[in-house]
């Protein structure tokens, strides 16, 4: 057996049927080199084909870095950009500090014009040579002044002209031009203006315009001749409207965080402030934020380019451009609406054709406030007016020898809430001055009281005229706050403003000025002139006119104005010799001086008259009786009535009669508690559901 066994052939090892390898038929066969052929050309095709995928895997990933090195590049030429554009705006801001400072010097100039002004004035009622030659000698020097005011600003405005027409000698930094002498505070990329363009400093400015003060700027304040002793009490029309525009946005452009100021754009006359305000306020405030925060980011966005690899370069540049264009914060503004007044002389109220045209005028300027004088006519004549979005008010004309004079109509729109009507007590005011208080509202909501006056001043000069105008400024001073006054006054300031004469209406009307502590909005405007701005037509001229209507409004509680006379063809009235003017004026309150729901709309607590019940018919003999003893006392019995004063007498004595002898003998119902406490519930949702118990009726009914 053991022979057998070590003489039996070998024979490969047999492979489970459950375990076929795919070399097994190799094994199979026995180990023959075609086989292992096979497997080294299989394994080379595999190392080729993987090569192959390495070399593409390759290719795209250094064309994907070669596209971000391009936009990497890309980035870097936009930060650049967005430099080159800071820049530009920092220039754009010194050419704008330049135009402030313009602003100032022709504040002064305007100063000295209405110095001038006076000046001359002055000269009219001179009683002797010695006040005339003194006069003539400040007239030369103030001539003077004027001539330097004026050079000055022509080299100004060269400044401003050569800056804006050359960018390569635009101004430098302003911050390093008021804050510093030397040229190393400016970044050596900014291009520095010669000696010739570069900005006046603020101390030049200074030593200039102290060199223009004239006379009157040290003279009395007892001077009432002189309408500049009392713009020495208070700010200019030009330096308010410049501290009030232009400041806020030299703050916004500084180095501080950005915020929009208060910008009264339609109240300047002068077109060049007006897009001024526009282009900063609009459009260098928010590109300069912009750029600033595009300037940070792209910084840090290439900063970060140079670390991360590939792919995720992208993701993180969108995500934080994105990021960058959203976060820009163009601050908080802050507006204000303006007061509108609009003011004609309608010179009678009968022409259907005025009519028409005086409500398609009101309706086309939609005003705050409207007031319509001398309207000549025996009826009422506010239904007139058909504009239904108006509380109309009116004072009725007056029937004089043969005809009917005077009487104004004031409106005020419905969405101003009118207070009170003042009550006029002055038989001289009376057909010729209509007062209303209403509720302004500041930015903030709080409401405020202003009085609007609608006037018809005399035209002819008289007791009468002196009395008109002594009552009226008594009845300005008695109003505790903000005040405006619009109409026909027929009075002038200057003879430059008047073609004919009116000596003795100006003497009023200057004084009423300075007794009154108010300002005259024409007075406001130095450019303004007979020939382009009147109000009246000349008769006895080809052009021009008198400047008569006119707004004014107390010194106090007014932060802006603005006066012009309305040209345009929807303001044209047929059949009158005026024209309309509009008055935009910006009412601020005084401290303390808001007002609430409760002191605009007083509840009345007091409860009615009681009547007396079946079984208290007794207590009719002692009222009765009562009565008539308390009116014998008042002596109401022996007035005899023959006018208006005596039945207004004679009606609020028995009215006062009747509620007290009531009270005594009936008394008064009691006050529901629980109604006047619901009275004063201001939640919109418990009003609401109050409104819908009132709908529903008596179906249904909550205790």
């Amino acid at each position: 057996m053991a022979n057998s066994a070590s003489s039996a052939p070998l024979t490969p090892p047999t492979i489970p049927p459950t375990f076929r390898h795919p070399l097994f038929d190799i094994f199979k066969d026995g180990f023959r080199l075609p086989h292992i052929q096979v497997i080294n050309d299989r394994l080379a095709q595999f190392e080729f084909e993987i090569n192959e995928i390495r070399r593409e895997t390759a290719t795209n990933f250094t064309n994907l870095d070669h596209r971000l090195d391009d936009m990497g590049n890309d980035i870097k030429q936009l930060a650049d950009a967005a430099t080159q554009i800071g820049l530009t705006l920092r220039n754009v801001q010194g050419v704008l500090l330049t135009q402030h400072r313009r602003a100032q010097l022709a504040d002064h100039r305007s100063s000295l014009y209405r110095q001038h002004e006076s000046l001359i004035r002055r000269l009219d009622i001179a009683r002797n040579p010695e006040q005339e030659n003194a006069i003539e000698a400040q007239l030369d020097t103030l001539s003077t002044w004027i001539d330097e005011a004026d050079e000055q600003l022509t080299e100004i405005d060269q400044v401003i002209t050569s800056s804006l027409a050359t960018p390569n000698h635009l101004p430098r930094n302003p911050m390093a031009t008021f804050s510093s002498t030397s040229d190393s505070a400016c970044p050596p990329s900014i291009p520095i203006a010669p000696k010739s363009a570069q900005i006046p400093k603020r101390k030049q400015m200074d030593q200039v315009v102290s060199r223009w003060k004239g006379p009157n700027d040290v003279a009395s304040s007892n001077d009432t001749d002189s309408l500049d002793s009392r713009s020495r009490t208070r700010p200019h029309s030009i330096g308010r409207r410049t501290r009030s525009t232009l400041s806020p946005h030299l703050f916004v452009l500084g180095d501080s965080k950005p915020y929009m100021c208060y910008s009264s754009l339609y109240l300047l006359h002068d077109l060049r402030s007006l897009i001024h305000s526009f282009f900063v306020s609009f459009v260098l405030l928010p590109l300069s934020v912009l750029c600033r925060s595009l300037y940070s980011e792209l910084t840090f966005i290439c900063t970060f380019l140079e670390a991360v690899p590939y792919v995720p370069k992208l993701i993180l540049f969108l995500f934080l451009f994105s990021s960058s264009v959203m976060a820009a914060n163009l601050g908080p503004s802050c507006a204000s609406s303006s007061f509108l007044i609009y003011a004609i002389n309608a010179n009678g109220m009968h022409h259907v054709l005025k009519l028409i045209h005086i409500n398609n005028a009101i309706g086309h300027r939609n005003p705050s406030a409207f007031v319509i004088s001398e309207l000549k006519s025996s009826t009422s004549t506010a239904g007139q007016i058909t504009l239904k979005n108006y509380n109309i008010f009116e004072e009725r004309s007056q029937p004089t020898t043969g005809t009917w004079k005077w009487g104004v109509i004031l409106g005020i729109r419905d969405d101003i809430q009118v207070v009170q009507r003042l009550a006029i007590t002055k038989a001289i005011l009376k057909s010729r001055v209509l007062a209303v208080n209403v509720a302004l509202s500041d930015v903030e909501g709080n409401a405020f009281l202003h009085r609007v006056f609608a006037v018809y001043a005399p035209w002819n000069p008289g007791s009468d005229s002196a009395e008109f105008w002594v009552s009226l400024t008594d009845l300005c001073n008695s109003t505790p706050h903000s005040w405006s006054l619009a109409g026909d006054l027929n009075a002038t300031v200057s003879s430059i403003k008047r073609a004919s004469s009116g000596e003795d209406n100006r003497r009023f009307f200057l004084e009423f000025l300075e007794n009154a502590n108010a300002q005259d909005l024409w007075q406001k405007n130095p450019e303004r002139s007979c020939r382009n701005d009147w109000t009246c037509r000349a008769r006895d001229q080809d052009r021009g006119g008198n400047i008569i209507d006119r707004v004014v409004t107390s010194s106090h509680g007014i932060l802006d104005t603005h006066i012009h006379a309305a040209a345009s063809p929807q303001d044209y009235i047929p059949v009158t010799d005026h024209r309309p003017i509009c008055a935009y004026i910006v009412p601020t309150p005084k401290i303390g001086s808001y007002v609430s729901r409760e002191t605009l709309n007083p509840q009345l607590k007091v409860s009615r008259i009681r009547y007396p019940k079946a079984s208290e018919k007794g207590l009719f003999r002692s009222f009765e009786a009562d009565a008539e003893e308390m009116a014998d006392q008042m002596g109401l019995f022996r007035i005899n009535v023959d006018n208006e004063a005596s039945w207004l007498r004679l009606y609020k004595g028995l009215t006062r009669v009747l509620i007290k002898c009531a009270e005594r003998h009936f008394g008064r119902n009691k006050t529901n508690l629980r109604i006047s406490m619901m009275a004063n519930v201001t939640s919109p949702m418990i009003q609401a559901l109050r409104a819908e118990q009132k709908h529903i009726g008596g179906a249904l009914y909550l205790c």
